[in-house]
């Protein structure tokens, strides 16, 4: 059975094009997306994904705010951050409220795999 995988952001064209990376991949499935994070918070509780990879600067709810949420009541699901923010403060805050893991936007087709298969398996 594929990973199933939420992408929670708020560029269409950044998540239409995790889409297309993922849609010859047997091994993961895209079972949504979400724009914001209240949208996230909504559609993880409906589709139970295995792993939301989740943007920080996000309107309505920021990332930080809804891997808080997330954690406490879908602990379950993994959380792998996926921002454009280098900046040491929101990787150790995200880690902090529950994140699984911490990539930038410009890491590689296969360190995103990596990362995707690290943390399904339990791995930080």
């Amino acid at each position: 059975m594929p990973i199933q995988i939420l992408i929670a952001d708020d560029h269409r064209l950044f998540r239409e094009g995790l889409v297309n990376l993922f849609s010859e991949s047997a091994d993961i499935e895209i079972v949504g997306q979400a724009e914001n994070g209240h949208d996230v918070i909504q559609k993880a509780e409906t589709l139970k994904p295995d792993i939301i990879l989740m943007d920080i600067a996000m309107p309505q709810l920021n990332g930080i705010e809804a891997t808080r949420i997330l954690h406490k009541t879908h602990p379950e699901i993994k959380i792998i951050a996926l921002s454009m923010h280098t900046d040491y403060q929101y990787i150790k805050q995200l880690l902090n409220e529950g994140a699984m893991g911490y990539l930038f936007k410009n890491c590689t087709y296969d360190q995103l795999i990596e990362a995707i298969n690290m943390v399904f398996s339990g791995k930080k």
